[in-house]
């Protein structure tokens, strides 16, 4: 067995060892934010938090760390294909805009509307204002399609980008996000610290109408929406961490079985 290989088949076991002890921390902390000292042991959901960050960054830095033999095939494997990627997608941001072009009909609904709304406005019926509005409302009735797709591009782009994240980001991107639920989370507790409502302090004309806890109780309140806002984090985390681990495995896989071809010749 080559060197490469015994290099390569450590690295596998590391990054299964990391992901094996990443998921034990994860369960730990959805665990604990779904019990009812979530809001109350601060210190304990730090130490949750804390364990899952240093173990996510471990698997992380496993997965994206650039490694000689794994780097050249890398950019063996990856150069035809980002060619073949940016080459699709020059003409996808002009294509919707000769879709549909700007009709007879609807220049003459748009230029109908801005005389009538002219017409009136010189004899006040309507305030000189209006002629504006009728402008911005032709111009987007006759582009109405181009306005959609330009509109449906761009949330096209946002969703990829949150989807897919760089490698060489990944770790900053993971930072962030526990960073936000550091903040929030000590947010809602100072807030739940100065708005104390409960049911016996509300007047009595609110007190009988059996209204949910959730809706005056801050606590309470936190308590149900907290943990969906943490766990959605968390899933997202998970969801990058996987998609760069499997991605290095299949790397580290190509380039065990590269090296197997490769001894035969060197003998």
């Amino acid at each position: 067995m080559s060197l490469e290989i015994v290099t390569l088949t450590e690295e596998l076991r590391k990054i299964d060892d990391a992901d094996t002890t990443l998921r034990d921390s994860a369960k730990k902390l959805r665990t604990f934010i779904l019990s009812p000292k979530f809001l109350d042991d601060y210190i304990q959901f730090e130490q949750f938090l804390s364990d899952f960050q240093d173990k996510v960054i471990t698997l992380v830095e496993l997965t994206t760390s650039p490694q000689a033999f794994i780097q050249q095939l890398q950019a063996a494997l990856g150069q035809p294909k980002e060619q073949k990627q940016l080459e699709t997608a020059k003409p996808s941001l002009t294509a919707p805009f000769i879709a549909e072009s700007f009709t007879l009909e609807k220049a003459l609904i748009v230029i109908a509307s801005i005389v009538g709304c002219g017409i009136a406005v010189e004899q006040r019926l309507l305030p000189p204002i209006a002629i504006l509005f009728v402008i911005a409302g032709g111009l987007s009735l006759a582009f109405a399609p181009q306005l959609k797709s330009i509109l449906e591009t761009l949330l096209k782009k946002e969703e990829k980008k949150e989807e897919e994240i760089a490698p060489e980001n990944l770790e900053d991107w993971i930072n962030e996000s526990i960073a936000k639920i550091r903040s929030e989370y000590m947010s809602a507790r100072f807030l739940i610290k100065v708005q104390t409502q409960t049911k016996e302090t509300l007047p009595p004309q609110y007190r009988d109408l059996g209204l949910d806890e959730a809706l005056f109780n801050r606590e309470q309140y936190f308590h149900e929406t907290l943990p969906h806002e943490f766990l959605s984090r968390i899933g997202r985390i998970m969801v990058a961490c996987d998609r760069s681990m499997w991605t290095r495995k299949q790397l580290i896989v190509t380039a065990m079985v590269q090296a197997a071809q490769t001894v035969p010749a060197r003998a």
